[in-house]
């Protein structure tokens, strides 16, 4: 070499030396990747100015899982030759790689090189110089069981290659700001519905469901965009999906659901959204049950669609409560508890053949049930008490209502341009009981002997002189009591076919009590012993026939305990039938011994 080379190099490393500065990319002139300290790298993830940076980690998965860059991908650098078309698509891309120390990372480095990637950068002293340098390190907390691959994002786990139909996403505790769209059969299980966040920061919906088999349990879903359209969960043409015991809100929409099907939403809390609770459009076969639907800006469950299910929910503080529209038709509303809504508790427009049974429906300001043009409905044994209207039938006609207790509203029904509904199930089952029936029953079969007058074209010819209650035995059968009574407990025992009732007092100034009762003769066969208060009392039969009895008994007043047996109990029978039994044996014997 000449002098004046060696002259020319010296110069070059003194003017380095005496600039006082350290490029933060350092260039390895013998290999066409480019190094770059923990500082650079920090920068080109953080300032937004590489949309398609990948992160690379080229450590073990027990290393990764101990801590790792926020966002970083994994592939040991041994599986990286194996694996390369995973990275195919980011040829071109920036691709930031990094080790333990530093070593691992320049092997893949060239691996990447070998594969004709343009844009190769190795981090210098690895994630031990990250740490030192104060950036921040993250331990995976979203967890795919079947694999026991770890993510740092719900999307990252849904979105991963490993990622299959049937595998379940275990997610720990923590906010996580995503916007997540599952396309995947996959179960996303949160560790606490209260401490496990998806928040969208108000960025289109919280989770988008558009896959089948999806199950979704333990979250606090919130902050969907607030603008129309939005949810904390929509589903898109999904089918067989389980949303149960999230936490739901400050959404538009609680739920979603568009043309989907056989969809279980069970046990959530939704509550306090910009819209209504659970819409539903175009939905079928779907179960809507034991959620608590509270303080949502505009009706609680809206659907349009045909053979769902709403049952056992609290719907409170909404709008209405249930509102269905649009022709659904089908749908089956029964054992809801709907509350102080700000307008009327189940609603039905241009709706016909829907159920509505068994529901408690209280102090909603307007109506308790509404009809508009709606027929063909089936609508028993709701309590409507304390409601503006029990039920406000507009231009509805055709509708069967009967065995619901009308109590303290400012009216009972209301009816516009209705007529042809029917009141009653006739004289053996009854009508409603009216809390305002001035009728008299001097029959005493707990039947009003005048019927009651709602307007010329609906009338209740078999009003009920008492509440009606409906009680399930263990058998599967009910038994229907009709009573002025209020029934503080019903049992039923199979083991000795055996009727128990606590009653007490309806009202304080009440001289004496009755009940009717229906019982199948599959739960009790006449005829029948009835003790009260121990005492055994006289019972008059309305109607029997092969598979039904229909009685009554009456009492004075007070706290009673009511016990119905068959006359001739199991307990009674047994020993008649043994000693019947030993006299046809002992005929038999005499018989053959002559």
């Amino acid at each position: 070499m000449s002098r004046k080379l060696v002259l020319a190099i010296i110069l070059i490393f003194v003017l380095i030396g005496m600039s006082g500065v350290v490029p933060e990319l350092h260039i390895v002139c013998a290999s066409p990747y480019t190094n770059i300290n923990v500082d650079t790298a920090y920068n080109m993830i953080t300032n937004g100015s590489y949309p398609d940076l990948v992160v690379l980690d080229v450590r073990t998965r027990s290393e990764y899982d101990d801590g790792h860059i926020y966002g970083s991908v994994l592939i040991p650098h041994t599986e990286l030759e194996a694996r390369i078309e995973e990275l195919l698509c980011h040829q071109d891309h920036g691709i930031i790689i990094y080790c333990r120390a530093g070593v691992r990372s320049v092997v893949a480095s060239e691996i990447l090189d070998s594969h004709n990637f343009t844009k190769v950068y190795n981090m210098l002293g690895g994630i031990q110089a990250w740490e030192s340098a104060g950036y921040p390190v993250l331990v995976a907390t979203v967890h795919n069981v079947n694999t026991a691959f770890n993510y740092d994002t719900i999307q990252a786990a849904i979105n991963a290659p490993q990622t299959l139909d049937g595998h379940t996403i275990f997610v720990e505790e923590g906010i996580y700001y995503e916007h997540v769209v599952v396309d995947k059969s996959v179960k996303l299980v949160g560790e606490s519905v209260e401490t496990t966040i998806i928040d969208s920061g108000e960025v289109e919906n919280v989770m988008e469901v558009t896959a089948n088999n999806i199950t979704v349990i333990s979250f606090t879903i919130r902050n969907s965009d607030p603008t129309f359209s939005n949810s904390g969960i929509k589903l898109s043409y999904a089918k067989n999906c389980n949303v149960s015991g999230n936490n739901i809100t400050n959404n538009y929409y609680g739920i979603m659901l568009g043309f989907s099907s056989n969809i279980s939403i069970c046990g959530n809390n939704i509550i306090n959204n910009y819209g209504r609770g659970i819409y539903l459009v175009g939905a079928s076969y779907t179960s809507i049950s034991e959620n608590n639907i509270t303080g949502n800006h505009d009706d609680g469950i809206w659907i349009i669609g045909y053979s769902n299910s709403i049952s056992g929910n609290n719907i409170t503080n909404n709008t209405s409560g249930i509102h269905l529209r649009g022709a659904s038709i089908y749908n089956s509303i029964f054992g809801n508890t709907i509350t102080a809504n700000r307008d009327t508790g189940i609603r039905l427009f241009t709706s016909p053949n829907n159920s509505i049974t068994g529901n408690n429906i209280r102090a909603n300001n307007a109506n308790g049930i509404r009809l508009g043009a709606s027929k063909y409905n089936s609508i028993s044994e709701n309590n409507l008490t304390n409601n503006y209207a029990g039920i406000q039938l507009s231009e509805s006609s055709f509708n069967s209502i009967f065995h619901n207790n009308f109590m303290e509203n400012q009216h009972h029904a209301l009816t516009y341009g209705s007529y042809e509904n029917s009141w009653d199930d006739g004289y053996l089952a009854g009508g409603n009981y009216w809390s305002n029936y001035s009728g008299v029953d001097s029959d005493y079969d707990g039947i009003g002997d005048t019927r009651h007058v709602i307007d010329i074209n609906n009338q209740d010819s078999h009003p009920l002189m008492g509440m009606f209650h409906s009680f399930n035995t263990s058998l599967g059968y009910h038994v229907n009591v009709i009573s002025n009574s209020t029934i503080d407990d019903f049992q039923y025992f199979e083991s000795n076919s055996t009727i128990k009732m606590l009653v007490s007092n309806m009202t304080a100034n009440q001289t004496f009590g009755f009940c009717r009762l229906a019982i199948p003769h599959d739960v009790l066969s006449p005829p029948y012993n009835i003790t009260i208060n121990d005492n055994l009392v006289a019972y008059t039969t309305v109607f029997e026939n092969e598979t039904l009895s229909i009685i009554y008994f009456s009492y004075p007043h007070s706290t009673h305990e009511i016990v119905i047996i068959p006359e001739f109990s199991s307990l009674i029978i047994l020993p008649l039938f043994m000693i019947a039994t030993l006299l046809v044996v002992t005929v038999y014997k005499r018989k053959h011994l002559m």
